[in-house]
């Protein structure tokens, strides 16, 4: 098919971060991180659609929003998105699978800027790259597609302490392969690119082999993260 690269980078600002509201008369996402590549990112892969941005001073949060009702149905139904608390449900809409190239890779890279983490160990040499969700579908499907750029990951699943909170799924990518990420796929978010420069010139010979049990200072990066 012919996805956009901006309807990409869309769907995953919506599923990761996003909420539809169940009239379908607003889609809002909203940050209190990154506000600035939040707001720059909509923006750009917007245009088409009639959108405001707002800041909440006492969340200290920006929220952008696409308001029109007739555009969002449409949006909404073409790529069969979820309305209301969806963020257990969500699942990788079927257009992706077979976009052009880069669309895939824009979003992928935009999921892992909303919901991933990158953290290096520089004592072991550790690198890894993170993305939580409590989808369990999405969980899959993204270390599925992930597999289209031969980066190998293996999906962690934690129980929460407390009963009340949600399994949470997290994709893991560890030193070889997360090294591959970074230059095959890479962050748009800045801050979490640039430790790409602290790694580049390191060798990781040997490509881990997953599942792995994570030694305490990978999984304590995985679970702080």
């Amino acid at each position: 098919n012919n996805l956009s690269i901006e309807n990409s980078k869309l769907l995953a600002l919506i599923l990761t971060d996003g909420h539809i509201e169940k009239n379908r008369k607003r889609i809002k996402i909203e940050m209190s991180k990154d506000k600035e590549w939040l707001k720059q990112t909509f923006d750009e892969i917007t245009k088409d659609f009639e959108t405001t941005t707002s800041e909440n001073i006492k969340r200290n949060s920006i929220t952008c929003s696409i308001r029109n009702p007739t555009t969002i149905k449409k949006f909404v139904e073409k790529y069969d998105l979820i309305p209301g608390k969806k963020s257990n449900k969500i699942e990788i809409p079927d257009q992706i699978w077979n976009a052009p190239i880069e669309s895939i890779k824009n979003f992928i890279s935009i999921c892992f800027d909303a919901e991933g983490d990158v953290n290096y160990n520089t004592k072991k040499n550790n690198l890894v790259i993170t993305f939580s969700t409590t989808s369990k579908i999405f969980a899959y499907q993204l270390s599925s597609i992930l597999l289209k750029f031969k980066i190998q990951n293996h999906v962690y699943i934690y129980q929460h302490k407390k009963s009340n909170r949600s399994i949470s799924y997290r994709v893991c990518i560890i030193n070889y392969f997360a090294k591959k990420f970074l230059e095959r796929i890479g962050f748009t978010l800045e801050r979490k690119q640039n430790i790409y420069n602290l790694i580049k010139n390191h060798n990781y010979e040997n490509p881990t082999i997953y599942p792995i049990k994570i030694g305490f200072d990978i999984k304590k990066q995985i679970i702080d993260s």
